[in-house]
Protein backbone atom coordinates (compact mmCIF):
# COMPACT_ATOMS: atom_id res chain seq x y z
CA UNK A 1 0.00 0.00 0.00
CA UNK A 2 1.50 3.86 -0.78
CA UNK A 3 0.81 6.66 0.88
CA UNK A 4 -2.50 8.19 1.93
CA UNK A 5 -3.98 10.28 -0.82
CA UNK A 6 -5.12 13.66 -0.13
CA UNK A 7 -8.49 13.80 -0.11
CA UNK A 8 -9.71 17.40 -1.96
CA UNK A 9 -7.17 17.21 -4.84
CA UNK A 10 -8.65 13.79 -5.66
CA UNK A 11 -12.87 14.94 -5.18
CA UNK A 12 -11.46 18.11 -7.11
CA UNK A 13 -10.48 15.56 -9.96
CA UNK A 14 -14.30 13.96 -9.51
CA UNK A 15 -16.05 17.63 -10.28
CA UNK A 16 -16.87 17.65 -13.18
CA UNK A 17 -18.54 21.32 -12.05
CA UNK A 18 -18.08 22.45 -8.64
CA UNK A 19 -16.48 21.14 -5.46
CA UNK A 20 -18.92 21.52 -2.37
CA UNK A 21 -16.49 21.06 0.93
CA UNK A 22 -18.40 20.81 4.27
CA UNK A 23 -16.44 21.25 7.28
CA UNK A 24 -15.06 22.58 9.91
CA UNK A 25 -12.55 21.63 12.81
CA UNK A 26 -13.10 19.73 16.21
CA UNK A 27 -13.35 22.38 19.31
CA UNK A 28 -10.57 22.15 22.03
CA UNK A 29 -8.23 20.08 19.24
CA UNK A 30 -5.61 20.91 16.92
CA UNK A 31 -6.10 24.68 17.26
CA UNK A 32 -2.68 25.80 15.22
CA UNK A 33 -4.08 23.60 12.14
CA UNK A 34 -7.24 25.22 11.38
CA UNK A 35 -5.71 27.89 9.01
CA UNK A 36 -4.12 25.90 7.11
CA UNK A 37 -7.18 24.02 6.86
CA UNK A 38 -8.85 27.00 5.34
CA UNK A 39 -5.65 27.74 2.93
CA UNK A 40 -6.49 23.82 1.24
CA UNK A 41 -10.45 24.18 1.44
CA UNK A 42 -9.84 26.97 -0.53
CA UNK A 43 -7.41 25.66 -2.82
CA UNK A 44 -9.78 23.00 -4.03
CA UNK A 45 -13.09 24.08 -3.09
CA UNK A 46 -15.22 26.28 -4.88
CA UNK A 47 -18.13 26.40 -2.43
CA UNK A 48 -16.93 26.18 1.37
CA UNK A 49 -19.76 25.38 4.05
CA UNK A 50 -18.11 25.79 7.55
CA UNK A 51 -20.49 24.24 9.93
CA UNK A 52 -20.00 22.21 13.59
CA UNK A 53 -18.05 19.32 14.30
CA UNK A 54 -17.54 18.61 18.25
CA UNK A 55 -17.66 22.08 19.40
CA UNK A 56 -17.27 21.07 22.73
CA UNK A 57 -17.52 24.24 24.78
CA UNK A 58 -15.29 26.29 22.36
CA UNK A 59 -17.80 29.12 20.45
CA UNK A 60 -18.13 28.06 16.50
CA UNK A 61 -17.44 31.61 16.19
CA UNK A 62 -13.99 31.35 17.49
CA UNK A 63 -13.17 28.31 15.36
CA UNK A 64 -14.72 29.89 12.00
CA UNK A 65 -12.73 32.90 12.90
CA UNK A 66 -9.41 30.39 13.22
CA UNK A 67 -10.27 28.70 9.71
CA UNK A 68 -11.71 31.74 7.95
CA UNK A 69 -7.62 33.03 8.78
CA UNK A 70 -6.23 30.63 6.66
CA UNK A 71 -8.64 31.71 3.48
CA UNK A 72 -6.07 34.23 1.62
CA UNK A 73 -8.20 33.92 -1.94
CA UNK A 74 -10.25 37.09 -2.29
CA UNK A 75 -12.84 35.00 -4.62
CA UNK A 76 -14.53 33.81 -1.83
CA UNK A 77 -17.11 35.41 -0.59
CA UNK A 78 -18.44 35.34 3.03
CA UNK A 79 -22.14 34.53 3.50
CA UNK A 80 -23.55 34.23 7.47
CA UNK A 81 -25.83 31.05 6.98
CA UNK A 82 -28.80 32.83 8.60
CA UNK A 83 -29.60 35.28 5.76
CA UNK A 84 -28.31 33.18 2.71
CA UNK A 85 -29.54 34.99 -0.60
CA UNK A 86 -30.32 32.71 -3.95
CA UNK A 87 -29.10 35.60 -6.38
CA UNK A 88 -25.63 35.42 -4.86
CA UNK A 89 -24.94 32.66 -6.46
CA UNK A 90 -25.00 34.22 -9.72
CA UNK A 91 -21.99 36.49 -9.27
CA UNK A 92 -19.53 35.68 -12.11
CA UNK A 93 -16.05 34.27 -10.92
CA UNK A 94 -17.11 34.30 -7.32
CA UNK A 95 -16.56 31.28 -4.71
CA UNK A 96 -18.60 31.36 -1.32
CA UNK A 97 -18.14 30.53 2.28
CA UNK A 98 -21.39 29.72 4.08
CA UNK A 99 -21.68 29.56 7.48
CA UNK A 100 -24.22 27.41 8.93
CA UNK A 101 -23.40 26.51 12.45
CA UNK A 102 -26.14 23.99 12.55
CA UNK A 103 -24.95 20.57 10.78
CA UNK A 104 -27.62 18.98 9.42
CA UNK A 105 -29.15 22.23 7.79
CA UNK A 106 -25.13 22.85 6.55
CA UNK A 107 -25.25 19.12 5.25
CA UNK A 108 -28.73 19.65 4.02
CA UNK A 109 -28.20 23.23 1.91
CA UNK A 110 -25.01 21.32 0.59
CA UNK A 111 -26.81 18.70 -1.32
CA UNK A 112 -29.73 21.31 -1.91
CA UNK A 113 -27.14 23.17 -3.70
CA UNK A 114 -25.71 21.01 -5.65
CA UNK A 115 -26.14 20.94 -9.24
CA UNK A 116 -25.07 17.66 -11.99
CA UNK A 117 -21.64 17.60 -12.30
CA UNK A 118 -20.95 18.93 -8.45
CA UNK A 119 -19.05 16.90 -6.21
CA UNK A 120 -20.40 17.34 -2.51
CA UNK A 121 -17.85 16.74 0.48
CA UNK A 122 -18.73 16.36 4.03
CA UNK A 123 -15.62 16.00 6.09
CA UNK A 124 -15.00 15.41 10.00
CA UNK A 125 -17.78 13.31 10.93
CA UNK A 126 -18.04 10.19 8.81
CA UNK A 127 -18.84 7.21 10.76
CA UNK A 128 -19.61 8.78 13.93
CA UNK A 129 -22.45 8.48 15.78
CA UNK A 130 -22.77 11.55 18.46
CA UNK A 131 -21.74 15.51 18.25
CA UNK A 132 -20.43 17.31 21.56
CA UNK A 133 -21.40 20.65 21.89
CA UNK A 134 -20.23 21.17 25.17
CA UNK A 135 -22.92 19.10 27.48
CA UNK A 136 -21.66 15.64 26.56
CA UNK A 137 -22.72 13.61 23.60
CA UNK A 138 -25.57 13.84 21.45
CA UNK A 139 -26.71 11.48 18.61
CA UNK A 140 -25.76 12.44 15.41
CA UNK A 141 -25.73 10.62 11.96
CA UNK A 142 -23.85 12.45 9.23
CA UNK A 143 -25.11 9.21 6.58
CA UNK A 144 -28.67 9.17 7.51
CA UNK A 145 -28.68 13.64 7.41
CA UNK A 146 -27.19 13.18 3.68
CA UNK A 147 -29.49 10.31 2.66
CA UNK A 148 -32.43 12.48 4.32
CA UNK A 149 -31.65 15.12 1.86
CA UNK A 150 -30.67 12.74 -1.05
CA UNK A 151 -34.60 11.74 -1.06
CA UNK A 152 -35.89 14.98 -0.82
CA UNK A 153 -34.63 16.29 -3.93
CA UNK A 154 -35.63 12.91 -5.03
CA UNK A 155 -32.12 12.03 -5.92
CA UNK A 156 -32.53 8.45 -4.35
Amino acid sequence: MGPPVPILPEAKKLAKNRLIHVFVSAGKRDTYKRPEMGSLSAKYADIIILTSEDPRTEPIEKINKDILGGVKDNRFLIVDGTEIKTDTQNVKHAKYIYVIPDRKKAVTFAIDLAQKGDVVLMTGKGHEKSMNYGKGEEAWDENETAVAALQNRKLL
